[in-house]
């Protein structure tokens, strides 16, 4: 099936690009507006007795919403397009199932944290979150690794090689520290600590603006999460492009793709960050052990009857003959990305049993301590 969507990616020059947006969001006012309405909102009276650096985040967060804002006219145009499309199809098509929403993330967790959309569980008692990168930006034949889908899966699985790295007595100190009102400046600590802490809370946090829902089972609570899976979900721009754009047919057909790539790609990437965070080991880390914790917790949400028939689904309408080739290619693109960037390297040999053998040279402290980069903390 050949798509007629129109204009192209490439037709949208730069002078077209707000009336293209403008167009999108005048045809799908509805779904744009609710869209915007699920965002979580820095509100003083509920962060700021969480952070003593409310004010300097808040300010960091309205500084580059204002300037993404006045650069929108030289922007992807799809960028927010794909955002609202994904919105649309998990939580009005309810492509991952019925009890599974999602919203829009805060200021600072979109532009400083790197994730555009959480989706919850409805109802659930111990709330479960994951944040989702999504993207259109992408190279289809791989040519492009140092953007798009391949960086974006790096760093999520850079944030997990930090969590494993650390030390488990100085977790425990964090969590103490953080648990005692530590970030608001309330526990009493020497100044180089509460530093240290705080550069770590920046580093480990995933969420830190977050506000459980109205239709979670406890409504409205501020919290910091730091189990939160940090999902990717990827959408070709011809793909977006036509359901956006796209003639009658395109339209009516291909939001069914659309949802079929969001089943399989969650279900796929969610089975493969377990299986990256259990070839670690056991770290006695609470923060480490918490996110493996809410990765299982999320795959055995994925592994439901309800989950399995729209998975089956899905897999059977992407491999029938009418389906688009630019669906097949994006699906393939998603997962052979994703067995490159989580491949799991052997465990290296910690012992030479020949007596004839050289010592191990010692390997350097700072070279075991070094930092790792993790998805969207400034340097």
């Amino acid at each position: 099936m050949k798509i007629e969507s129109f204009p192209s990616g490439e037709q949208i020059r730069s002078n077209e690009r707000l009336g293209v947006l403008d167009r999108f969001e005048s045809e799908n006012s509805d779904l744009v507006g609710e869209f915007n309405s699920t965002r979580v909102i820095m509100n003083e009276d509920d962060f700021s007795k969480m952070y003593r650096n409310f004010r300097r985040d808040e300010g960091e967060a309205q500084k580059l919403d204002s300037y993404y804002k006045s650069q929108r006219e030289n922007s992807d145009v799809f960028g927010d397009i794909t955002e609202v499309l994904a919105y649309g199809s998990i939580t009005k098509r309810n492509s991952l199932g019925k009890d599974i929403k999602s919203r829009k993330l805060s200021l600072h967790d979109d532009f400083i944290n790197g994730e555009d959309l959480g989706i919850y569980a409805v109802g659930s008692s111990n709330p479960i979150v994951s944040g989702i990168d999504v993207t259109s930006n992408q190279d289809l034949e791989g040519r492009n690794k140092a953007d798009g889908l391949h960086k974006k899966m790096e760093r999520a699985r850079s944030h997990i090689d930090l969590l494993s790295s650390l030390d488990p007595d100085m977790v425990n100190d964090f969590k103490v520290w953080f648990n005692s009102g530590g970030a608001s400046g309330a526990m009493s600590v020497d100044s180089k600590k509460q530093a240290d802490f705080e550069k770590l809370l920046e580093k480990v946090v995933v969420l830190k603006y977050y506000k459980t829902a109205s239709d979670e089972e406890t409504p409205n609570t501020p919290m910091a999460v730091f189990a939160a899976p940090q999902m990717v979900l990827a959408y070709d721009k011809d793909i977006v492009n036509a359901i956006a754009f796209g003639g009658e047919r395109d339209k009516r057909t291909m939001p069914e793709y659309f949802d079929n790539i969001t089943v399989l790609e969650t279900r796929m990437y969610m089975k493969k960050l377990s299986e990256y965070i259990r070839s670690q080991g056991s770290r006695n880390n609470y923060l480490f052990e918490s996110y493996q914790i809410a990765v299982d917790t999320w795959l055995a949400r994925f592994s439901t009857p309800e989950f399995v028939e729209l998975y089956n689904k899905a897999r059977q309408n992407i491999n029938s003959g009418d389906t688009p080739d630019i669906v097949k290619k994006q699906i393939r693109y998603f997962g052979e990305t994703l067995e490159e960037v989580f491949r799991i390297k052997p465990k290296p040999v910690t012992k030479i049993e020949s007596e004839q053998a050289p010592d191990l040279p010692a390997i350097p402290k700072d070279i075991i301590k070094r930092d790792r980069p993790i998805l969207g903390i400034k340097k």
